[in-house]
């Protein structure tokens, strides 16, 4: 199903999706992020505490995510 959500979104025949999978599924399949809103969070992504920026993981970052995990913002240099 998270692959056929993504194909029907991504056909524009639905216009978003929301979830509340922790799985990070959907964004696996190929959904663009601002095609879909995170209910509960998704434990393969964490987000950087100064400039929000997310990274999308194929590792589970350490329970249900937007935690900080010590690595370095690429965009502003900060956790």
């Amino acid at each position: 199903t998270h692959y056929a959500i993504t194909r029907l979104t991504n056909l524009s025949h639905l216009a978003h999706c929301m979830t509340q999978n922790i799985d990070g599924l959907h964004r696996h399949f190929g959904l663009p992020r601002f095609r879909h809103s995170i209910l509960h969070r998704c434990v393969f992504t964490e987000k950087c505490e100064t400039c929000s920026t997310e990274y999308f993981h194929d590792f589970d970052v350490g329970g249900l995510c937007f935690q900080t995990t010590g690595q370095v913002c690429i965009h502003c240099h900060g956790q």
